[in-house]
């Protein structure tokens, strides 16, 4: 990687184009507009940023910030947890790579409704799942 001094943005590149470093945790794949990939690269560098960071999390965005769809790589370290929200503007997908996740979900006046396991493909459990 390396320093930009007029912007004091960190760059990295990686075999797919640059990610950009908008804040501690939050990488954004800058490369070409209509194709945007994410490789082992962007892999190694978003884990070690989540394991680097007091919440234990780090993602790469591969959308543009106005875009209504949001598309990322998010990286959570084993035990990290994430209280319910309601996400009014889009659905969710999720797709392991490694690990397990619980995916729970309420109905609108916050009751518990279900729970879905997801894991890497390995383990026999579901991959992805939308919500």
């Amino acid at each position: 990687s390396r320093l930009s001094w007029k912007t004091r943005e960190t760059f990295v590149m990686s075999n797919t184009g640059r990610l950009r470093q908008e804040a501690p945790e939050v990488f954004r794949n800058d490369s070409d507009p209509v194709c945007r990939t994410l490789d082992e690269e962007a892999l190694r560098l978003t884990v070690a940023s989540a394991r680097a960071s007091s919440r234990g999390i780090s993602r790469v965005c591969v959308h543009d910030p106005d875009d209504p769809l949001h598309e990322m790589l998010l990286v959570l370290e084993s035990g990290r947890y994430i209280r319910p929200h309601k996400n009014c503007i889009s659905t969710k997908s999720f797709h392991m790579l490694e690990g397990i996740m619980d995916v729970l979900w309420f109905d609108e006046d916050g009751n518990f409704v279900g729970c879905s396991r997801i894991s890497d493909r390995a383990s026999g459990h579901p991959f992805s799942i939308r919500l």
